[in-house]
């Protein structure tokens, strides 16, 4: 026999919970890409946007991948980013044209004793 007051089971389906808008996983790019990204830059013949960048890869990478590695190329001081039109700009010290500067350069202590 069945208890009188026991509660009755509820037919209805538990309201599902609204997804978090908090952040989202990020994706972690592996060194190839990484390598990718720097290479591509490097590669062209002009400065582009982030969007241009991203379409100029010739794999496919998450957007959100992309700007974990732009973020850390603008760390490390490789890239640089026109505030005014957004351009990337890569600056490393790898630049063919700027090792050439360097090893053209009057070294100091040489140009320090001239000028005396």
């Amino acid at each position: 026999m069945k208890a009188r007051n026991a509660p009755k089971k509820s037919l209805k389906k538990p309201a599902r919970k609204k997804a978090d808008k908090g952040p989202s996983v990020i994706h972690m790019p592996r060194l190839g890409t990484v390598l990718m990204v720097e290479d591509t830059i490097k590669g062209l013949d002009y400065y582009p946007t982030r969007n241009q960048l991203w379409r100029a890869l010739p794999k496919a990478v998450m957007w959100q991948t992309f700007n974990v590695i732009i973020d850390y190329l603008l760390r490390s001081n490789k890239i640089l980013i026109d505030s005014r039109d957004g351009q990337i700009v890569w600056v490393a010290a790898d630049n063919p044209k700027l090792k050439r500067l360097f090893d053209n350069a009057i070294p100091y202590e040489r140009l320090k004793s001239h000028h005396r």
